[in-house]
């Protein structure tokens, strides 16, 4: 993860103290991780994170050489870039999970954005008017 990302992370995250209070009530993160295993095989694994291991979950992921044990509990995992159908469904029906989150929240995040521009551009007071 750059420093920006990171910086741009930060500023939405809520406090330690917060997260601290998500994991003491329970809160999970499910995820879907895809990767390489230790043989170079590609893997699938599902993962159910403390809301304050979710950060340092994502930067490991992304550096790769990591345990998911270290991160949370292992809901399902195999081989194969992609999980199968069955276990896709299972996922959904057990734990709730949705396999469009992410471009769900990317989504959102992007018309937030828009919006913010939108407010920005009809609220600037205009040269001749100052």
């Amino acid at each position: 993860m750059d420093d920006k990302t990171r910086q741009e992370i930060d500023k939405i995250m809520p406090s330690a103290e917060d997260l601290k209070k998500a994991d003491e009530s329970g809160a999970r993160i499910f995820l879907l991780s895809i990767g390489k295993n230790e043989d170079g095989e590609d893997q699938y694994t599902y993962i159910s994170v403390l809301p304050s291991k979710l950060i340092p979950f994502k930067e490991a992921e992304a550096k790769g050489g990591f345990y998911y044990e270290d991160f949370g509990e292992i809901l399902a995992s195999g081989i194969g870039s992609e999980p199968p159908e069955e276990v896709k469904q299972m996922m959904e029906k057990k734990h709730g999970f949705n396999h469009n989150f992410e471009g769900e929240l990317f989504k959102k995040a992007e018309e937030i954005e828009n919006k913010k521009k939108l407010v920005e551009k009809y609220t600037k007071p205009k040269k001749d008017e100052w």
